[in-house]
């Protein structure tokens, strides 16, 4: 579009609707009291292992095997993915988590969420088939996989306004069975699922735990009584500090990175 000599040409497009809810998640989750931290783990075997992919075999990505070990080690911390209810904490059992994954939406590329239902009864197979099938999924839908129960009330509420869209998401946050059904109870966000970059990553969502999975760097690093060239994966956890204390959350960090370590289920 044409415009004056100080303005320059310019075009204007539409504000996506996945950022407007985006932003009022920002501004509601800015109410609650987080704890973030910053880790790094040696993901050198594991990497190893998605790297010698036998011909003719299907090996699950970076993202899905992290996806696996996240809903391990909260399967056995279920501390740290409960909700609050009033003075009572509500505990679950299933570990079900939301991840973002850019679709075709109106002919675009937007990233749009998804719940994969207990993730942690499901295999690596499984996990690695439903996203990748999800990413082929072009719906007008803000949310995917909406006929598989994940929430579909996001395209609704934006025909209300921000006070209002930000009021319901407030009391969908306090009540721990709807915020489950809608969002589920942990969230996993990757740079690598969209692109190439180096760094950390700063998570931001309403669930009890959020975990953003940052880049992996070559770097040395003592093993036993040698300096060898590992893979060391960043990594950001935020906790609700109203459900969970520091210790169980350490333990859930401790039981994280053995795992990882390990390359659990590789």
């Amino acid at each position: 579009m044409p415009g004056d000599e100080t303005v320059g040409n310019y075009s204007e497009t539409r504000v996506p609707d996945t950022r407007l809810l985006g932003n009022d998640m920002l501004q509601v989750t800015g109410r609650k009291l987080w704890v973030a931290g910053l880790i790094e783990i040696d993901v050198t075997l594991a990497s190893r292992a998605l790297a010698s992919k036998a011909p003719g075999t299907r090996q699950p990505s970076f993202t899905t095997w992290a996806i696996k070990c996240i809903s391990q080690a909260a399967s056995e911390h279920p501390e740290v993915h409960s909700a609050r209810r009033g003075r009572k904490l509500i505990v679950f059992d299933d570990v079900d988590v939301t991840v973002v994954i850019e679709s075709e939406r109106r002919g675009k590329k937007v990233p749009r969420p998804y719940v994969i239902r207990k993730t942690n009864e499901k295999s690596l197979e499984e996990i690695g088939e439903e996203i990748e099938t999800l990413k082929t999924e072009t719906t007008d839908e803000l949310v995917l996989g909406k006929r598989r129960g994940a929430a579909g009330a996001g395209r609704y509420l934006l025909f209300l306004p921000a006070f209002a869209r930000r009021w319901i998401l407030r009391v969908a946050g306090r009540r721990p069975f709807l915020m489950k059904k809608m969002g589920g109870t942990v969230v996993v966000t990757s740079l690598g699922m969209f692109g190439r970059a180096r760094g950390w990553a700063l998570p931001v969502g309403t669930l009890p735990l959020s975990v953003a999975i940052g880049s992996t760097t070559r770097k040395p690093g003592v093993v036993g009584d040698a300096i060898e060239i590992r893979d060391y994966l960043n990594i950001t956890l935020q906790f609700d500090h109203e459900v969970v204390d520091g210790a169980p959350a350490a333990r859930f960090i401790s039981r994280l990175v053995e795992l990882m370590e390990e390359a659990y289920g590789l």
